[in-house]
């Protein structure tokens, strides 16, 4: 790859602004907007990117502030526009959601094709809506993130790949509906509607978009899993059988390390540089000691060691993985010796491969996507930090792709429950009245 900037530079070969893709992912610390586009060898060319400290926007996955939100994705999409010169203003944005709440259930739809038929790409959409449809319908006061293609049965028959022009009989899918409070999407719409530029043309879960730029097939299918280390929040999701195996999302993240460090002693923003450049979770064989500003004397310095820093890393990290590990555990038997990648911003904390290494018996390793972005695209941009809103950008593509004369997927109306089966989850409705941040009878 090249070491290029495009701030200077025309973009070159962009006769449509709809062949731009821009994603955008907004976390308790930052607020990413990127543009890029597909190109014919199917990887990803990084045209800009626009980032932004936004502590305060959002907490933990909900919006916080819609009308600031607003505010800043029409500034930095015109900072875009200006910088790639386009002609036209960026009006199309794709959407990854995600956060403390996120939860994961199956939902099954049945179609007979008498007589014998070809399963068709409309079949599968309309089973996926109705699923949509019937999740909302009964739990009005949740909000579904996305949608996705699960297992299909056709006449009894299990299906380990999509059924589409498959002929049968009958067809039952099973899809698994991600969804949360009712606020995760509800933030989102508040936000878009206060101004006129933007429309999200498709809102997608955080962890497909992980799991669309980091995994293989084989990987999916022999069993693999992530953990995505975000500033407040943490989200472990394991495949097996190309499913969706487990899914938890611990309201911790990386910036408990700051505010462990910071307590009672420095600020936040000294906490921060002192856990990037000096703390690590491997024990330095020489400690050194730094000297910051005291928060309770301006005038007055304390002393941190590296050993310190090291402890108190390490403190905070077993109280963030020490749910995760159990969950790893409890499925051993199909994790053991997989594949487990590491991403997000947190991933960059020092010693963090050696400290997971240490205490799961999986392969522990850096999320790796550079062969996902093309020859012209900055090396910069295969750091975990961008892995999420890539991915999103990669689903972005495939919604193109699917619907190009789509601007924005219409949204299911919800309406008055009419179907009166018990079987589908009773329990669900209960899951967002626990006001306690991280409960496991919450199944995270």
């Amino acid at each position: 790859m090249k070491d290029k900037s495009y701030a200077d530079n025309k973009v070159s070969g962009i006769e449509n602004i709809n062949d731009i893709i821009v994603a955008v992912d907004l976390g308790s610390s930052h607020l990413t907007m990127m543009a890029g586009r597909m190109l014919p060898d199917k990887t990803i060319e990084i045209l800009d990117v626009e980032r932004e400290l936004c502590r305060g926007l959002a907490v933990k996955g909900l919006i916080d502030n819609p009308t600031e939100v607003a505010n800043r994705l029409v500034r930095m999409s015109k900072l875009l526009k200006n910088r790639l010169n386009l002609t036209e203003p960026i009006n199309r944005i794709f959407v990854s959601l995600g956060g403390k709440k996120l939860q994961k259930t199956d939902v099954e739809s049945e179609r007979s094709l008498e007589p014998i038929n070809h399963v068709s790409e409309k079949c599968l959409r309309e089973m996926e809506k109705e699923c949509r449809i019937k999740f909302e319908q009964r739990y009005p006061e949740l909000s579904v993130a996305e949608v996705i293609w699960g297992t299909f049965i056709l006449d009894n028959k299990t299906e380990t790949t999509e059924p589409m022009d498959k002929k049968a009989k009958d067809i039952k899918g099973i899809y698994e509906v991600y969804y949360g409070p009712a606020e995760m999407r509800k933030q989102w719409e508040k936000a878009i509607n206060q101004q006129d530029q933007l429309q999200v043309a498709c809102y997608f879960v955080n962890t497909e978009a992980l799991r669309t730029l980091l995994l293989n097939n084989s990987e999916e299918q022999e069993g693999c899993a992530i953990i995505n280390l975000g500033s407040d929040t943490t989200t472990y999701c394991a495949y097996h059988h190309g499913k969706l195996l487990d899914l938890l999302v611990v309201p911790y993240g990386s910036h408990n390390i700051t505010k462990a460090i910071a307590y009672k002693a420095t600020s936040n923003d000294d906490a921060e540089k002192l856990k990037k450049r000096f703390t690590s979770l491997v024990t330095p064989q020489e400690s050194k000691s730094i000297r910051v500003n005291y928060v309770m004397n301006p005038d007055e310095d304390i002393f941190y060691s590296t050993d310190k820093l090291s402890n108190i890393a390490k403190a905070e990290c077993d109280f963030i993985f020490e749910p995760i590990i159990e969950r790893i555990n409890a499925n051993i038997e199909i994790l053991e010796d997989k594949t487990l990648y590491i991403t997000g911003g947190g991933a960059l904390q020092k010693g963090l491969i050696e400290y997971l290494q240490d205490k799961v018996q999986m392969n522990v390793q850096m999320s790796t996507f550079i062969d996902r972005l093309s020859e012209k695209t900055d090396d910069k941009y295969a750091s975990p930090e961008y892995a999420q809103v890539i991915g999103t950008m990669l689903l972005g593509a495939d919604f193109i792709d699917s619907f190009p004369q789509v601007t924005t997927r219409q949204q299911t109306p919800k309406g008055k429950k009419k179907d009166k089966d018990k079987s589908f989850l009773d329990h669900i409705a209960n899951l967002f009245k626990d006001t306690n941040d991280f409960n496991d009878t919450d199944n995270l």
